[in-house]
């Protein structure tokens, strides 16, 4: 095969793609939580893309605790959740075990990204009939060079979607709140995280009472001394060493207040923490409207989720609601709204950003660059050239 090729055009390649065979394939395990694995189904679907190969689909576990235990009864066919854009095949129809396989060995320690063009020429030709991404997670961004993400962002949004059935059930939910509402994630329990925030802007931009101040208030430090640390977070540094890091309490009311509609759809794994409530408090006084999941009406949920698993007629599950259909319809909610506050760092939130970067909503072009830069920090940056 010659070696000159087009990247756009394999990735962005039609389908289905002339003079494809489907005796080869691109298999990815599953180990981790829901959202993890689909992003490795990203990083599987872009090698299948490349290489020309059909993609291998595991079954999907609904939660971290699901994918732990590996029972089969808290696992979900992808075919029941995706639509894939590309030639596939379920785990349970194709006998690996008699095939010959390798992994693909792509690493991001030494380089700070790996060319998808050198993946291209490496295993295009490669004579295992499989080819295994085993790493089970992994954030793109990080992985491919910086100078693609574009493409690769428009190939997946191209070629990777949730089944119709979950938009029409999150556009029913949509259309209950206000017109015009912003949406935040609140990632809580097994780790803490924080709002994803421009950090040198942060304390200027949001205009939340008591945040500006509190941030330039020290001897030394009147000005702003804001640091983006080795995990992403946004802190102050005060005298003395100590730090201070932002927190959805100060976030919050200065982005609900800035957003077009006054009105926030917070998405999040435990409604009823203490957390939740201060929040929910601390806009209310501000005379800001608040809503969550339970907020809508008992009727309403289980349309939707009824619309989500497929179903005509009938209760779902006799009136219980599946916590892993009502995260992806929040997150689709999330997606849908006029702006949106991520976690970092959480797979949950990415996926969300990702969605609304490919469909040019509002504040997800920086979102997705923020992430970007603390996904690959102390990696060199890329140069910028004036115009």
């Amino acid at each position: 095969m010659n070696d000159e090729f087009s990247l756009r055009q394999l990735l962005l390649r039609p389908v289905p793609e002339p003079n494809f065979t489907d005796s080869k394939y691109v298999f990815f395990p599953v180990k981790y939580g829901f959202n993890n694995c689909l992003q490795a189904l990203q990083i599987a679907l872009l090698l299948s893309l490349v290489t020309k190969r059909t993609l291998i689909v595991n079954d999907f576990p609904s939660s971290h605790a699901a994918a732990k235990t590996g029972l089969l009864s808290q696992r979900i066919q992808a075919g029941n959740l995706f639509q894939i854009q590309w030639p596939i095949k379920s785990v349970t129809d194709v006998r690996m075990g008699s095939m010959s396989s390798t992994l693909v060995a792509i690493e991001t320690s030494s380089s700070c990204g790996v060319d998808l063009r050198n993946v291209v020429r490496r295993y295009r030709s490669e004579p295992a009939q499989v080819l295994v991404y085993d790493n089970s997670w992994g954030f793109w961004q990080r992985l491919f060079k910086r100078k693609d993400h574009a493409l690769i962002s428009k190939a997946l949004s191209t070629h990777l979607d949730f089944l119709p059935r979950f938009h029409r059930a999150a556009l029913l939910l949509q259309a209950w709140l206000p017109r015009h509402h912003a949406a935040a994630h609140i990632r809580l329990g097994d780790i803490r995280t924080f709002p994803l925030v421009n950090c040198s802007s942060a304390a200027t931009s949001l205009h939340t009472p008591g945040l500006k101040e509190m941030l330039l208030r020290g001897s030394s430090y009147d000005k702003t001394f804001f640091e983006t640390m080795s995990y992403g977070l946004c802190v102050r540094i005060r005298p003395g060493g100590c730090t201070h890091v932002v927190t959805y309490e100060q976030v919050l009311p200065g982005f609900v207040r800035n957003s077009s509609g006054r009105s926030l759809f917070i998405s999040t794994n435990q409604p009823g923490a203490w957390m939740i409530w201060r929040v929910r408090q601390i806009l209310r006084k501000l005379g800001l409207r608040v809503f969550t999941w339970q907020h809508f009406p008992k009727t309403l949920r289980l349309q939707a989720l009824q619309i989500a698993q497929g179903r005509q007629e009938g209760n779902v599950t006799n009136g219980q609601e599946d916590a892993f259909l009502v995260s992806i319809l929040e997150q689709l909610l999330c997606i849908y709204a006029d702006e949106f506050l991520p976690s970092y760092s959480s797979s949950w939130s990415e996926i969300v950003v990702q969605h609304r970067h490919s469909q040019r909503r509002k504040g997800a072009a920086a979102q997705s660059q923020m992430l970007s830069e603390r996904l690959n920090l102390g990696c060199p940056q890329p140069r910028t050239t004036s115009q």
